[in-house]
């Protein structure tokens, strides 16, 4: 699961890939106009001069409309919209309140630097903690590495997102893997409670969902209050306070990897918590990355450790490579070049350190 990812507006058999957050580059929100048939129009624009899209009747990757199949929807305990679709060249799309959480089509792209970015960094990884990420797809990437031993998987609605995903994507395996211990538990609460040298972990993954009010918060006026006002189930899981109990639980040279959002759209909102983390951590890094189906399809993480983040070296690169691990998106060239930000980033967050 993932931050900012694009949300999705039914239309009759018709998706859009953007959102509202369009508005702060200056454009006017998606808007879809009955076409007829399997086609859909596109309002788009400046609010000064706006365009139609005219009617597309195929079914193509670039187009702003994703004709689909709607195979099921539920709302959990939780208060947690569940909604699944299919598509014929996208596969399943899993979506919790409006916005795309995995995408089968690129899925591997966001999971496997997620989890290959980091382990790559601290060597050999035993005990991993995953908040969020009850569909399985960074378990899955976590489990392919054998020094792994124990791993935690928290989601506040675990059950919920197993039962009603388990069956569309190639996760199922992961869940029944006797390293994984289950936790159908608010992360927070979990964190919280957890105790002694079982709940200390090489490296932590939160993989939560969106808090769309992070995105408001001015650069640099980080707080408790305004953090702690997102809504939704993922609300906790963007409080300092909550990173500081992950970080009580990390091994000294132990990796926080934090999901964010787009760095071209939403960069208020990826600023914000990577100024957050800093305080915390002795090196934040921002990784980037290309995920076709994510809003604007540029994706990013933040990586947070107190021991040093460097280039990898060729050792590493042979030890990597040794594993013998299949991928179809993650590379040690990739890896590296994750860290190398656009310029107007960089001024926003500062160099990487």
């Amino acid at each position: 699961m993932s931050m900012g990812r694009a949300s999705f507006v039914s239309a009759g058999l018709a998706i859009a890939v953007l959102s509202y957050h369009a508005a702060n580059m200056g454009l006017v929100r998606v808007n879809m106009l009955d076409c007829g048939g399997n086609g859909m129009a596109v309002w788009w624009g400046t609010p000064a001069s706006p365009a139609i899209v005219e009617c597309q009747k195929e079914e193509r990757l670039g187009q702003i409309l994703l004709p689909q199949e709607k195979i099921g929807e539920v709302n959990t305990a939780n208060g947690q919209f569940l909604e699944l679709y299919k598509h014929h060249m996208l596969g399943s799309i899993f979506m919790i309140d409006g916005t795309v959480q995995v995408v089968e089509f690129d899925e591997d792209a966001y999971h496997e630097m997620m989890v290959h970015v980091p382990f790559a960094h601290f060597g050999p990884v035993s005990t991993v903690l995953i908040v969020g990420g009850g569909d399985g797809g960074a378990m899955k990437r976590v489990l392919e590495y054998d020094t792994v031993t124990h791993v935690d998987l928290v989601d506040i609605d675990l059950h919920a997102v197993r039962n009603f995903t388990e069956a569309h994507f190639s996760f199922a395996s992961a869940f029944v893997d006797p390293r994984v211990h289950l936790h159908n538990s608010c992360a927070d609460r979990f964190i919280s409670e957890a105790s002694g040298a079982a709940f200390q972990y090489d490296i932590a993954l939160v993989d939560g969902t969106d808090c769309e009010t992070a995105m408001d918060v001015p650069t640099g006026g980080v707080t408790e209050d305004v953090l702690g006002g997102c809504d939704g189930a993922s609300g906790p899981l963007f409080l300092t306070s909550f990173y500081k109990k992950i970080k009580a639980r990390l091994s000294p040279s132990g990796i926080l990897v934090r999901n964010l959002d787009s760095p071209s759209w939403d960069a208020d909102t990826v600023s914000t918590i990577v100024i957050q983390l800093r305080k915390l951590w002795k090196h934040v890094f921002l990784c980037h990355f290309h995920v076709p189906t994510f809003l604007s399809g540029h994706y990013s993480v933040a990586v947070a450790t107190d021991a040093p983040l460097h280039k990898l070296s060729p050792s590493e690169i042979k030890a990597w490579a040794a594993k013998n691990i299949a991928t179809t998106y993650y590379t040690p060239a990739i890896h590296d070049a994750c860290y190398a930000l656009p310029k107007r980033v960089e001024d926003l967050i500062g160099p990487q350190n």
